[in-house]
């Protein structure tokens, strides 16, 4: 699955997303096959969205509550953050601070 993540200023979000604040998220329960998290990013990027970064506490609770609990560890949800040269990196490059 995947989290896509838009961000927004005075507009509405787009069909099916959920606004949280200033943006607006799309929890997608519902691809199949399951994605890599290059295929889920390049799924995002053509709908003009990134993978999210979580930036806040209360930002990372909202996603918690909303998105869908699987009971294996085959499913989930891919976040914008990623491994570089031993750092963890979010997509728009910022570094980690909520670990």
């Amino acid at each position: 699955s995947s989290l896509f993540f838009l961000p927004t200023v005075c507009q509405t979000c787009p069909k099916d997303w959920i606004q949280f604040q200033e943006s607006c998220y799309f929890f997608n329960h519902f691809i199949s096959p399951w994605k890599t998290w290059y295929e889920s990013r390049q799924l995002c990027q053509s709908n003009k969205s990134d993978l999210v970064v979580i930036s806040s506490l209360e930002e990372q609770t909202f996603i918690y509550n909303t998105i869908k609990y699987y009971h294996d560890i085959w499913h989930g949800y891919w976040i914008g953050l990623q491994k570089v040269n031993n750092n963890w990196i979010w997509v728009d490059g910022s570094p980690d601070t909520l670990g």
